[in-house]
C-alpha cells in the first residue's frame, strides 16, 4: 500500500491535535478557577462578572458551570468549593484515562499501519 507512512502521520497528527485541544481546555478552566480563588468568589458579593471575561474564559465558565464546579448568580460566577473538589477528582481520572487512551490509540495506529 503506497502512502502508508503518510496515512500513519496524518492519523498520529490528528490524535496529537485532539490531545492539545483537550489540554488547552483544561488549562483554560484551571486559570479561571485560579482567578475565582484570588477573588475569594465563594463569599457573597464577590465573583467575576460574566461581561469581564474573554470569549475563551466564558466558554470555560460555561463548561465549569455545566459540570457544577462554579455557579452563575446575577451575572457573576462564584465557586462552589465542595462541588469543585468532586469535579477535580473526576477531571483527574478523565485526564489520566484520556492520556492513556490516546497513547494506546497512537501505538495501535502506528503498529497497524507500519506492520503491514
Amino acid at each position: 500500500m503506497p502512502g502508508r507512512g503518510l496515512v500513519t502521520v496524518a492519523l498520529l497528527v490528528t490524535v496529537a491535535l485532539g490531545c492539545i485541544s483537550f489540554a488547552r481546555r483544561l488549562e483554560s478552566e484551571r486559570r479561571l478557577v485560579a482567578r475565582l480563588r484570588e477573588r475569594a468568589s465563594a463569599a457573597p458579593g464577590s465573583g467575576l462578572l460574566a461581561n469581564s471575561l474573554s470569549f475563551s474564559e466564558q466558554e470555560a465558565a460555561r463548561s465549569l458551570s455545566n459540570a457544577g464546579a462554579i455557579v452563575e448568580r446575577a451575572g457573576c460566577y462564584h465557586l462552589e468549593p465542595e462541588r469543585l473538589r468532586v469535579f477535580r477528582r473526576k477531571r483527574l481520572r478523565l485526564t489520566i484515562s484520556g492520556a492513556l487512551g490516546a497513547l494506546g490509540l497512537a501505538i495501535a495506529i502506528a503498529a497497524l499501519l507500519l506492520h503491514r
